[in-house]
């Protein structure tokens, strides 16, 4: 889940459903350095909250888009941005990434914007590896350990010694990922993330079939992006 609770991530679907009414509803692509060209018919958003990363397909021959996402309360924000007419075949389903309710080869681009790190990410990517079509491609943005630092940093300076604790225990579970290769599960972890590094992704890649075609600091704040496709 996007933020540390379930209060922090309502807020964040109100802030992306505002940004949205502000674009009136012409976002530019910022996926179009990263494509270059391709033009994919279907696509599914991992973790897709608003669902806003498939806005900027509107005008694409897309036969289905698919946003997917463990909360609830993300499909109905969903519905809001895309209340779905006879041209636009756009859905939202409530699943986990870990088991995505897809037949093999399903989608040619699968987008996942910062949800990864939230997951069980070896079964997430052996998932998506699953339902990417052969020539498909992966857009998938993750958090970076800068992330973290950011983050300890701004709630140092605002005095707020008690909220330092999330991103804290948060690097803390990222170094033991990254040293050992094992992502910490159990109660304690429900609800906290991990960063991934190059080194980290393509170690798990190895295992599902993907590899990294490209890369680029496309998110702000200690985010990643790679351009991802099949062996």
């Amino acid at each position: 889940m996007p933020g540390e609770n379930k209060n922090n991530y309502l807020e964040y679907l109100a802030t992306e459903v505002a940004l949205y009414d502000e674009r009136s509803g012409t976002p530019t692509n910022p996926f179009q350095q990263d494509l270059d060209g391709f033009s994919p018919s279907r696509i599914l958003d991992l973790g897709c909250g608003a669902g806003q990363e498939l806005l900027v397909f509107a005008n694409h021959h897309c036969t289905l888009k698919v946003g997917a996402d463990i909360q609830f309360e993300a499909g109905e924000v969903f519905k809001r941005i895309h209340p779905g007419t006879e041209n636009d075949r756009t859905v939202f389903i409530n699943s986990a990434g870990e088991e995505l309710p897809f037949g093999g080869e399903s989608f040619d681009l699968i987008i996942c914007r910062v949800a990864l790190p939230y997951m069980n990410s070896a079964k997430a990517l052996n998932e998506i590896s699953r339902v990417l079509a052969p020539e498909g491609r992966v857009l998938l943005t993750v958090h970076t350990p800068r992330f973290y630092f950011l983050m300890i940093r701004r709630r140092l300076s605002d005095l707020s010694i008690k909220s330092l604790a999330y991103p804290v225990i948060c690097f803390a579970g990222g170094l033991w990922f990254l040293i050992t290769g094992k992502q910490p599960t159990g109660n304690f972890w429900r609800g906290k993330e991990t960063f991934h590094t190059r080194v980290m992704l393509e170690r798990q890649l190895r295992e599902t079939g993907l590899r990294i075609l490209s890369d680029s600091a496309g998110e702000g704040n200690g985010g990643h992006t790679y351009l991802i496709g099949k062996n």
